[in-house]
């Protein structure tokens, strides 16, 4: 029997075993301090994979970009929406304006008369100059002196000729040495109202100056035209105008005094020198229903006639003609005094008082 030990046989490290060799790749890939584990060799290790964090950086700003997106989308909306109804608004607006001009220019259509004045205004090339139409239709300038003047006409179907109830003018002036300017714009007005179709119906010579004045008409307006020279050193041309239907109305309304006169005066003959001429009258209450009234008349020479009215009738009566302010004792009679209540009158000494009623 052999007391030695025995020995057990031994490898060298280059002769690693290839059981030794799968432990070391197991223990390796298990643990990273080369430890077994019994668990390794039941149930396979895995490898952990370490994913990369998610950007959220990217995702807010994709988010951020759809939020204004829709922010954009919903403003361009409603803009669109707004704006569509400013304009349907604007548009109804608008519509309200031109109808409302439409109305106005059917119920007040454009004069013929006054568009006349205007286009003679640009013909005209003297200096223009400021004039104030007074009641009796007659331009004047600051130092009373008129300048131009709407004419009285007579209309085809009456006896008599009136003023219009309202008319249009303008006037130009120049210095009394440049009396060629005048000339030159007399004739320009001559010939604006022969292009416009007026025809010549009455002319004069012999003005102040020599100045000369004409009257033209057609179916829609009636036109004066006047020159004067040398007038406090000034010369002026003027033209006042009016519509046919103004003259019309004028008519209508003098029409109960002309005939108030013609049953008070024998009957006025009618020549191509004079007409009758009856200004617009001058209407007021006296007391107790009644009314007054006065009116200048002209047939070759003026006066101012007076005119009353009784109360619950409707026709004038004509009273007297006065050149002047009339005697308180001419009205003499309580229908006179009732009537003309409240007139002036130049009482016996010549001075002014007023009627009283009885």
């Amino acid at each position: 029997m052999d007391n030695n030990p025995k020995e057990e046989p031994t490898t060298s490290n280059d002769e690693t075993t290839n059981d030794d060799v799968a432990k070391v790749e197991s223990a390796d890939m298990t643990s990273p301090h080369g430890e077994e584990s019994s668990q390794t060799e039941q149930q396979p290790s895995k490898i952990p994979i370490v994913e990369p964090k998610k950007s959220y950086k990217k995702m807010i700003i994709i988010i951020a970009t759809i939020i204004v997106a829709l922010l954009l989308a919903g403003g361009a909306i409603g803009y669109f929406l707004f704006m569509k109804e400013l304009a349907g608004k604007n548009t109804q607006q608008q519509s309200s304006v031109v109808a409302e001009q439409e109305s106005q220019a059917e119920e007040e259509p454009v004069s013929p008369a006054m568009t006349l004045v205007d286009t003679a205004k640009t013909v005209m090339k003297a200096d223009v100059v400021d004039a104030t139409q007074n009641e009796e239709l007659y331009g004047e300038i600051a130092d009373g002196t008129v300048v131009y003047s709407v004419p009285s006409y007579q209309l085809n179907d009456n006896d008599f000729s009136n003023y219009p109830t309202e008319g249009y003018g303008a006037a130009v002036s120049s210095p009394e040495a440049e009396t060629s300017i005048i000339k030159s714009d007399y004739e320009a007005l001559i010939a604006l109202l022969s292009d416009e179709e007026l025809e010549e119906k009455r002319s004069f010579n012999g003005g102040i100056g020599g100045g000369e004045s004409a009257i033209y008409a057609s179916d829609e307006v009636v036109c004066n035209i006047s020159s004067v020279y040398a007038l406090r050193g000034v010369n002026y041309a003027g033209i006042g105008c009016a519509d046919i239907v103004s003259y019309e109305a004028g008519a209508e309304a003098v029409k109960p005094f002309y005939d108030a006169y013609l049953r008070s005066t024998p009957e006025i003959p009618e020549t191509d020198e004079f007409v009758l001429q009856i200004g617009a009258p001058d209407i007021n209450d006296g007391v107790e229903g009644y009314k007054n009234a006065s009116t200048s008349i002209t047939y070759a020479t003026g006066f101012m006639g007076l005119f009353y009215q009784e109360p619950a009738t409707e026709d004038w009566t004509f009273y007297t003609g006065v050149q002047d302010t009339p005697s308180c004792d001419s009205f003499d009679t309580s229908v006179l005094q009732n009537a003309f209540a409240g007139q002036s009158c130049a009482d016996g000494s010549g001075n002014t008082a007023v009627v009283k009623a009885e």
